[in-house]
This record gives structure tokens, C-alpha cells and sequence, in this order.
């Protein structure tokens, strides 16, 4: 395989899944030059070594044009599909002239907004282009891609190759682009410890974002707790106030404890002072907090949906309960509270599974992909 100039390409490098494997796999591919571009802002919470090149932040892009708008125009009511490429014209621009300075012979772009600007950019560059899907195929085609739908399709039709995280996604993506992948997400935080698994106490890391995270399911749960345990939430999310607000109301405060955003140092804390790791998402790309907590050993119990379905092998690795509901996931928490042998077979599924997932294995996966678009 011969040395490639490489761009990962995302909205932003701030704080986020997407955004923190990205980091991880572009330090993995030390075989390459790799190089960093974001579309929206100079964010770089996960301290890429690399320097990040970002757009002029003098751009002027009005209300229609601002990412965040547009998207809120679009969800209001406007039934026309719009080209991002084409209202981001002054900042593709910019990015197409530095992919042909720094004679950028692959560019993986992350997500669908971006993806949906491949055709576009195929024309006026001579790099490859990698789709890299990060989130299941019912939830960018019926939720994220609203207003540039066709678009995405496009993207994903013109993409030289596709990167998918589930079995699932490379069945129902593969209608579009026969160059399709499945590369699992690799582990992003170094550890050598795993659970006692005697604390009573549960982890739950995510985004506090109600309708995505099933933060109101949580909140059910919570109150369902035996009065000696506790949920330990790491993340932050601009429904944070909200949910304060009802774990007052609710008189949890001494069940449902929050934690905020954690650094590396903080989440192996996080993983280590905890029996149990619950994850009670209505939908997830993939879920690779689940991946971090069976690093530690941690049983896990989810609700089904396409992520957890892969990482937990549809149950083999992990207690899995129909999405939504409450009473049977409260139940098999209940088991596992109550059965320390129980949380040790689970430990030694998780810790089995997670082998899956492993760097060098995802790195050698996308190594292969990056040597099919050698020209």
C-alpha cells in the first residue's frame, strides 16, 4: 500500500462519538499523512496532535445558510429538498481549493450533511471519497436528512467506497453503493482495570438529549431503584436544566446522580465505581459506550435498537429488552442487582466481546478499504 495524503472531514471536532472516534482512528493510520478539516468551527476537545484547518471564520453566511437554521427552516415545514453544497458554496469552495493544494488523494467524510456533498465535490477534485455513516439508516433517512434527503442518496451512490457500524446498515445501505463496509467503532480509552463489580451503583454515559437517549426512560427507571443504589450520569446536553428539574420533582436527587461531561480520567473513574452499565436509547448508530464500559468488565443492559443489537450480538453478550419498556428492563436490572454471580458471567461476556474491538483490528479493516481506492 503506498503513502496517502488523507483528510478526515467532519461539521466539528468538539465534544461527541462521532467526533472522539474520528480523532482515534486518524491517529491510527500511522502509515499515512493524515490531516484534519472541519466544516463549522476550530473545536478540538480530543487533542488532535494534528493541526485542524478550519474555514475562515470571517465567512459571511446568512440566516438561511447557517447550519443550525437550516435544519430548523427545514423541520418546520419545508417540503423542497435543498443542496448543502450549494448553500455552503463559499465554504466548500474554500475546502475544495485546500484538498487540491495539499493533493489530498482521499477525503473520509463523516456523517450525512457532508456526505451529501460528494458529488459536488468529485467534480472539482481529484481525491477518492469514503462515506463514513455513523448513525443507523432509519434514523438519517427519516430523521437527519430532512430537506436533503436526496441529496444524501446521491452522496452515497457517488461515494468511492461506504463505512457502515452494523450488519444491519450494510444490508439496507448496500441498495445504494454495492462498495460497502462494515468497520466496527474501536475502543477509545486506554485501560488495564476492570470492575470490582460490588459497588451499588450503575453507569450511564450519554448526551443529555431526551427523545434520542430515552432520558425520560431513565428517569422511570431511577425511581424504581432499591433505596441503596445509585445511576451515575456522565455527559452533558442543552436539556440538562430540564432534566434537573425532574429529578427534583421526582425526588431522585439521591438516586440519579449527575456527573457532567468527563475527560478520560474521569470516565475510567466513571466505568470503575460502578456493578451494572445501562444504556436506554430509543435509537443508536452504533453505541460505543457500551464497547468503553464491557472494557471494564461491566454487565451490560440495553434497550434493543440497531447499536446495541450489534454490540451486545442480539443478546449473546449483553441483557437486551424491547425498546420502550420500562418494567421488563427495570426487572432484569433487578436480577442483576441482586446476583453478584450474575454480573460476574456477564463481566466475562463483556470482556470476551470487546476484543472485537480492539484498534489494531478496526485499523487493519479500514487499511483494507483505504488500499481498494488506490488509484
Amino acid at each position: 500500500m503506498r503513502f496517502l495524503n488523507i483528510c478526515i472531514f467532519n461539521e466539528s471536532f468538539g465534544m461527541g462519538g462521532l467526533e472522539r472516534v474520528s480523532s482515534v482512528i486518524g491517529k491510527g493510520l500511522i502509515n499515512h499523512n493524515v490531516l484534519y478539516y472541519s466544516m463549522f468551527d476550530d473545536k478540538n476537545y480530543y487533542e488532535i496532535d494534528n493541526e485542524i484547518i478550519t474555514l475562515n471564520a470571517n465567512i459571511k453566511v446568512n440566516k438561511y445558510l447557517n447550519h443550525k437554521n437550516y435544519i430548523r427552516k427545514v423541520l418546520q415545514g419545508i417540503s423542497v429538498d435543498f443542496s448543502p453544497a450549494w448553500y455552503h458554496r463559499d465554504r466548500i469552495k474554500k475546502f475544495i481549493n485546500w484538498v487540491e493544494i495539499n493533493e489530498i488523494d482521499a477525503v473520509i467524510a463523516s456523517g450525512p450533511f457532508l456526505i451529501a456533498m460528494i458529488p459536488y465535490l468529485e467534480k472539482y477534485t481529484n481525491a477518492r471519497y469514503i462515506a463514513w455513516i455513523h448513525n443507523n439508516f432509519q434514523t438519517y433517512m427519516n430523521k437527519y436528512t430532512k430537506g436533503y434527503k436526496k441529496y444524501f442518496i446521491n452522496g452515497l451512490k457517488e461515494a468511492d467506497e461506504v463505512v457502515v457500524l452494523t450488519n444491519e446498515d450494510l444490508n439496507n445501505y448496500r441498495q445504494f453503493n454495492e462498495n460497502i463496509n462494515l468497520i466496527y467503532n474501536p475502543l477509545t480509552i486506554t485501560n488495564t482495570q476492570k470492575s470490582t463489580l460490588l459497588n451499588k451503583n450503575i453507569s450511564f454515559t450519554a448526551r443529555i438529549a431526551y427523545e434520542h437517549k430515552g432520558i425520560d426512560y431513565l428517569i422511570q427507571v431511577a425511581k424504581r431503584l432499591p433505596n441503596d443504589w445509585t445511576i451515575s450520569v456522565a455527559g452533558q446536553g442543552n436539556e440538562e436544566e430540564k432534566l434537573r428539574e425532574e429529578i427534583r420533582e421526582n425526588n431522585i436527587e439521591d438516586k440519579l446522580i449527575l456527573l457532567g461531561a468527563l475527560n478520560d480520567k474521569g470516565l475510567r473513574k466513571h466505568y470503575l465505581n460502578s456493578s451494572i452499565y445501562l444504556m436506554t436509547s430509543r435509537w443508536e448508530g452504533f453505541g460505543l459506550v457500551l464497547v468503553e464500559a464491557m472494557d471494564f468488565g461491566l454487565p451490560i443492559i440495553a434497550f434493543s435498537q440497531t447499536g446495541s443489537d450489534e454490540v451486545l450480538a442480539n443478546g449473546k453478550y449483553g441483557v437486551l429488552v424491547e425498546n420502550g419498556n420500562v418494567s421488563e428492563l427495570t426487572n432484569q436490572l433487578t436480577l442483576l442487582i441482586n446476583d453478584v454471580e450474575k454480573r460476574k458471567q456477564y463481566q466475562k461476556l463483556s470482556l470476551e466481546r470487546v476484543e472485537d474491538f480492539q484498534l489494531k483490528n478496526i485499523i487493519t479493516k479500514w487499511n483494507e478499504v483505504l488500499l481498494k481506492i488506490e488509484r
